[in-house]
């Protein structure tokens, strides 16, 4: 997700919070009977609570970041209303009771600061604070907060649950034995109570910086011991169907995060989350748009938020929302998702840009398409008239869409001398990868640049080539990105743009098709495209149930699938609590079949009929619509196998032919979509020469019949 769309959901968040502050109970208010809503908020230090209230610097001014400091924020001040009183002290809830145990001991007492790590200092508070006013906006009854946290604790060893095996966590013990204590003795520990009973009504964890510290051994594992936890807390507390709710872990590296093991743990709280045992009844909350820089910040502790009060305030109102939705069964809304399935020209040879040796745009690009005013209109829906931002660094692609191809066939490289800072340097990367210089593109001279099969293989001299890419760096044209259509491609994930080809300046059907679905759909839209060069349906596709051994590609894309679902809330945050649809299959796919017209062209149509009935069953999506993309190719006139191959697409798709199917498969032609190789960027025949317009034009058909068909299915 970009910087500029995190910001502008934080902003969403802050105004919607300021919208419906709960302003009306600055004392106590007479309580409905009935039983006590009881919370149970578990974790280590980041539960305890390290959110600043106030901080000065060595001036005496307020610190970045504490409560404070947000007051005196025009912006923020707002959202924080609820938490003074007309006098300017801050609020005490009687209607909402907090227990918290931790390394210092017991404090006890109506909702308000003073229940952070240092329990009774009033300049600290954590996630219990405004998780118990947005809760409190929902229920009527008198809320219990009872926090178990205690710093530097892991869920490997210290809450270590029961049913992982070994020695049970000792905190995991000391948590059940408070809730235990505190629920047997409800008169005694708060004497306002008014004897209705009590109601075991959500368990929140938010947790995982000692796991992340420990790769080897917690870091696999987590997975498991969260459901094992979920499991044995509600077995522990007689509490079955008890509402869970997971929060991300945070983190002060923000949606960015690089760091591996940080994100295992993402992915593994994410995929608790997704165990059929638990869709209805645990829910996942990303926090990490929540998190603020040091700059921004109190403190210097990352691993803490930085202390930042309006984390803690932004977290602990996330999850309080969270589990509200989850207890009101609020059901979830839908992300539609479609499956991209094939081979080479599915991974998207489209080119973006490619300069000729002497730096102009070469034609069937799609910056080149932008400049003709008789297709500008195919691709205009992508131009974003933003000027770019200031480049940092140089990126140059290692294509053949960008320098030709002086060796067919064969692995290319592209070296490239230049000076920089008064000094020359040498740089080499491998076909496809990309070159990367730090300097700005005006800093740079390029002094000789070759590609093909280095040293003295067969290669072209792209010094202009090279110069022009890095002058247009300064001037290139910048695409939209939508943000309501989403990505994930061979791990590389985002909103939908140019780039989510077989390289970095390439792209492939998914952008027409995107375009098309998205314009139709109300809900978000997840592209998943499952493509690999070179492969065929008759081996590497090879379906269940057309016998023999089951092709490494169809079992790799259905474990795709299901491995991007299981992860989506920590890849794509904004889908996080969407309910994701399986929609439709799109299939393009057939030269690797077609150049063996002895065994795959025969076997074509009984293995792709095969395809979509072995997919809509392993995917458990038994009348997922499917779109069969005809083979394109610049070889339309040709006989033989490409026309037979052909054919049996056509015949899959034909409802009288294979009723079995059930009439949801729709073909579609893509043979007028083909351009010359004269009117193209360059690149082997067979990647449609790398023509932007074939591209789009395919995926806006395949898109098109997607959307038609499932009108009709529906």
């Amino acid at each position: 997700m970009g910087e500029s769309h995190r910001c502008a959901l934080v902003s969403h968040c802050l105004t919607a919070l300021a919208a419906t502050a709960f302003l009306s109970t600055f004392a106590a208010a007479a309580q409905a009977k009935g039983p006590v809503q009881v919370f149970i908020l578990a974790g280590q230090s980041n539960m305890q609570g390290q959110g600043l209230v106030e901080a000065k610097d060595a001036a005496g001014n307020e610190k970045p970041g504490t409560l404070t400091a947000m007051l005196a924020d025009p912006a923020k001040a707002p959202l924080l209303a609820h938490l003074r009183t007309p006098d300017g002290r801050w609020v005490e809830r009687d209607d909402v009771r907090v227990y918290d145990v931790s390394d210092l001991g017991v404090a006890k007492g109506p909702l308000g600061l003073g229940f952070g790590w240092d329990l009774g200092n009033k300049d600290w508070f954590g996630p219990e604070l405004q998780f118990g006013h947005a809760i409190k906006k929902h229920v009527s009854n008198q809320v219990l907060i009872i926090k178990t946290a205690w710093g530097g604790k892991s869920l490997y060893a210290d809450f270590r649950p029961p049913s992982s095996g070994g020695a049970v966590g000792p905190y995991y013990t000391e948590m059940i034995a408070t809730v235990r204590r505190v629920l047997g003795n409800l008169k005694q520990e708060f004497p306002a109570y008014d004897g209705g009973g009590y109601e075991l009504a959500g368990f929140v964890w938010w947790h995982g910086w000692n796991d992340f510290c420990d790769p080897a051994n917690a870091v696999p594992e987590y997975e498991r011991d969260l459901a094992n936890l979920i499991r044995d807390v509600r077995r522990d507390l007689d509490a079955p169907k008890l509402p869970v709710v997971i929060g991300e872990f945070t983190g002060p590296w923000g949606a960015d995060c690089a760091e591996p093991a940080a994100l295992a743990i993402r992915r593994a709280q994410a995929a608790v989350v997704a165990k059929p045992e638990f869709q209805e009844t645990v829910r996942f909350v990303p926090t990490r748009d929540f998190a603020r820089s040091e700059e921004a910040s109190p403190t210097g502790e990352g691993y803490h938020e930085f202390k930042n009060g309006e984390t803690y305030f932004l977290i602990g109102n996330a999850l309080g929302e969270g589990m509200w939705d989850l207890i009101s069964g609020k059901p979830k809304p839908t992300v539609k998702v479609f499956i991209l399935a094939g081979q080479s020209n599915m991974e998207g040879y489209g080119a973006v840009s490619a300069l000729d040796p002497d730096g102009n745009e070469r034609p069937g690009t799609l910056t080149r398409l932008l400049g003709d005013p008789a297709k500008a209109p195919l691709v205009e829906a992508w131009r974003d008239d933003r000027p770019p931002p200031a480049l940092e660094t140089i990126r140059i692609g290692a294509t053949n869409a960008n320098f030709g191809d002086p060796a067919p066939g064969r692995v290319k490289e592209l070296r490239v001398e230049y000076v920089v800072d008064s000094q020359q340097r040498s740089e080499t990367v491998t076909e496809n990868e990309t070159l990367t210089i730090a300097a700005k593109p005006g800093a740079v001279e390029v002094v000789e640049a070759a590609y093909g099969v280095l040293p003295d293989g067969a290669k072209s001299d792209v010094t202009a080539a090279v110069r022009a890419l890095v002058d247009a760096g300064r001037v290139r044209s910048r695409w939209r990105v939508r943000d309501d259509v989403w990505v994930w491609f061979n791990g590389h994930k985002g909103a939908l743009t140019t780039g989510f080809g077989a390289g970095p300046d390439l792209f492939g059907p998914e952008l027409g098709f995107g375009q098309v679905l998205g314009d139709a759909s109300a809900d978000p839209v997840l592209i998943v495209k499952t493509a690999w060069g070179g492969k065929s349906l008759y081996k590497d596709f090879r379906p269940p149930s057309s016998g023999g051994e089951v092709g490494e590609c169809y079992r790799q894309l259905v474990e795709t699938v299901s491995n991007v679902l299981e992860g989506m809330p920590v890849d794509f945050p904004d889908l996080a609590n969407r309910r994701p649809e399986l929609a439709g299959l799109v299939w393009w796919h057939g030269w690797n079949d077609g150049i063996d017209p002895e065994h795959a062209v025969p076997e074509y149509e009984r293995n792709l009929v095969d395809l979509i009935g072995d997919l809509r069953r392993d995917l458990d999506a038994p009348g997922l619509p499917v779109v069969v993309g005809e083979l394109t190719g610049p070889w339309v006139e040709a006989e033989g196998g490409w026309s037979e191959l052909r054919a049996a697409q056509a015949a899959a798709a034909d409802p009288v032919r294979h009723p079995e199917l059930g009439g949801g498969v729709a073909f579609v032609p893509t043979h007028d979509f083909v351009r010359p190789e004269n009117e193209s960027p360059g690149g082997w025949p067979a990647h449609e020469f790398n023509n932007a317009e074939t591209y789009c034009l395919v995926g806006q058909a395949c898109g098109e019949a997607m959307r038609e068909l499932v009108a009709r299915v529906r």
